[in-house]
């Protein structure tokens, strides 16, 4: 048999190497084994001397017969336990540590060359004059020559003999036969094994983090919305957008103003799934819809006995359940003063106490916070605390109500009929009333309103008639507004022009019957006069038998503008 002499550069190293060598040549040939950095006091003698490295040959204080084959090792990273850098989180940084410049920059090429590129490397060796600090340090076996101060250490193994290495040692020492095949079978089995781990790790990733979105779910800890629920074309609506996206990035606290309905939820939630706390929770609390004496236990918790029908073992306050992600606090125009006090402490020093408690609690917490009123004229009526207000109104997002982005009726409208999954289109007079209307209940009114026409519909293409009545009544109100004419006759204009969609006759009879049928008693002789008064306008036409009562051109441009 022939013997084989491995020299490598430590002991850890030996051991590693030569249980490698032992897999593939022990049927073959001896093998012994020796470290520098233990020593060598023995006459060295074999067919092949095979080294760790260059620097390794150039170490050694004996010399070597010139007749004896060498070979110098090529070696690269240990397949086996790449895993543990797939799973580092993208985009962090971490040092590498090996034992000297060299190979420490050989394995990170090597590293980015097989493309684990998605982590930053920064060089470590004994004796480097200076680096970067980071919390996480990535070696291959070198654990003794990590630096102090790292909190984690990420071990891929030592380095094997990389395939042309041990292809060397097989023609050296005169031996290919079959066992080339053998290696590269080998290889490949190793490889297909390492694919199976990672499919099997990676499917335990996705169903852990399903499990943590679904107990988030539960707890109604999860934000649903992002960016791109948010819909409009309009150029203040993409401006406000266009701030969400960039505050979303930094942790600063947040404040977002707007009417009722215009979407403060959604954009907060927006922000947390597009900030770096996405995977934690997001904890919502609506000041106006929690009575006063229940907002501070809430909000901070208490301890057990801190007051009458207190839980035993007191209970977490929504700031400690929300830590890691993010708490939005709506409404906060109402709330109470003595609250706004203990929220500007939890803005400033990133800390709580509990109810009835006397331990101080870190948070690592994001706030964002929204409110309808305007929270300065609340400060000049003492209302709201001045340095709690510019807390929290480090980033700032104005959202315009509906009726100054008119162009984004329509895209709302549309985009809500897409989501419920419904065929449906929209006729001219639907669209017409629906982007007439100011919406002073903005976004929420809109989708109300355009939910009950879907309810209501008679077929598959939206019509105005198919809005809640007090919306087709704003748009008669703002057609007497617009001509000097009476609410009721307004009515009564509206009316005619339900009849004619319908291919209803039309006459004083049947107009007093449901105008009187919706509560405003119209005699059929009122009616006649009314409808003469209509006529004189130029806003009707009054036919006899199979023609009935019309609307005019003058009418029909009237209503135009608002149904």
């Amino acid at each position: 048999m022939k013997k084989l002499v491995l020299i490598a550069g430590t002991s850890q190293t030996k051991v590693f190497l030569h249980s490698q060598l032992k897999e593939y040549f022990s049927d073959i040939a001896s093998i012994k084994s020796y470290a520098i950095d233990e020593g060598i006091d023995e006459e060295i003698w074999g067919d092949l001397f095979i080294f760790s490295s260059e620097l390794v040959l150039k170490e050694i204080s004996f010399e070597i017969k010139k007749d004896i084959p060498i070979v110098i090792a090529n070696r690269t990273i240990n397949y086996s336990n790449i895993d543990k850098l797939l799973f580092l989180p993208s985009g962090c940084k971490v040092i590498f540590v090996n034992d000297v410049a060299e190979t420490t920059y050989g394995c990170i090429d090597i590293l980015m060359g097989l493309g684990i590129d998605h982590i930053k490397y920064i060089p470590y060796y004994p004796g480097i004059k200076s680096y970067q600090h980071c919390d996480i340090a990535v070696t291959p076996g070198e654990v003794d020559k990590v630096p102090k101060g790292i909190q984690t250490i990420v071990d891929i193994g030592s380095r094997p003999f990389d395939m042309s290495t041990l292809f060397e040692i097989m023609y050296k020492i005169d031996c290919v036969d079959g066992r080339a095949t053998d290696i590269s079978l080998r290889y490949v089995k190793k490889i297909i094994e390492l694919s199976k781990n990672l499919m099997v790790k990676n499917k335990e990733m996705l169903e852990f983090e399903k499990h943590i979105e679904n107990v988030l779910i539960q707890k109604r800890y999860f934000a649903k919305y992002t960016f791109d629920h948010i819909i409009g074309v309009s150029e203040c609506i993409k401006n406000a957008k266009s701030i969400g996206k960039k505050l979303a990035k930094t942790d600063l606290a947040v404040l977002i103003h707007g009417e009722s309905g215009t979407g403060k939820e959604l954009f907060a939630s927006a922000i947390h799934n597009a900030s770096k706390r996405k995977n934690g929770p997001f904890i919502a609390l609506n000041f106006s819809a929690l009575p006063e004496n229940l907002v501070e236990s809430e909000l901070f918790g208490y301890e057990e006995g801190s007051f009458t029908g207190a839980k035993k073992g007191g209970k977490m306050g929504i700031f400690e359940q929300a830590s890691g992600g993010t708490i939005f606090l709506d409404e906060i125009g109402d709330a109470p003063l003595a609250v706004q006090a203990r929220l500007l402490r939890v803005l400033q020093e990133k800390e709580i106490m509990r109810v009835g408690g006397n331990r101080i609690l870190s948070l690592d917490i994001r706030i964002v916070s929204a409110t309808n009123k305007n929270l300065l004229k609340r400060i000049e009526e003492g209302k709201f605390r001045e340095d709690l207000y510019y807390r929290l109104k480090i980033g700032y997002i104005e959202i315009p109500p509906l009726r100054s982005r008119k162009v984004d009726i329509l895209p709302i409208a549309r985009n809500f009929i897409k989501n419920n999954k419904e065929k449906l289109e929209f006729g001219e007079s639907f669209i017409e009333m629906i982007e007439s209307q100011d919406w002073y209940g903005n976004i929420r009114e809109l989708l109300n309103a355009v939910e009950y026409a879907i309810a209501l519909r008679e077929e598959d293409k939206l019509q105005a008639l198919d809005l809640p009545l007090d919306v087709q009544k704003r748009c008669c109100f703002e057609v007497k507004q617009k001509t000097d004419l009476s609410e009721e006759m307004g009515s009564i204009l509206l009316e005619i022009f339900r009849l004619q969609k319908e291919g209803i006759l039309v006459g004083r009879r049947k107009l007093s019957e449901v105008i009187s049928s919706k509560g405003n008693l119209v005699t059929e002789q009122a009616m006649r006069s009314k409808l003469n008064h209509l006529e004189k306008n130029g806003f009707i036409t009054k036919g006899r038998g199979k023609v009935g009562t019309q609307l005019t051109e003058k009418g029909e441009q009237l209503l135009g503008k608002n149904i």
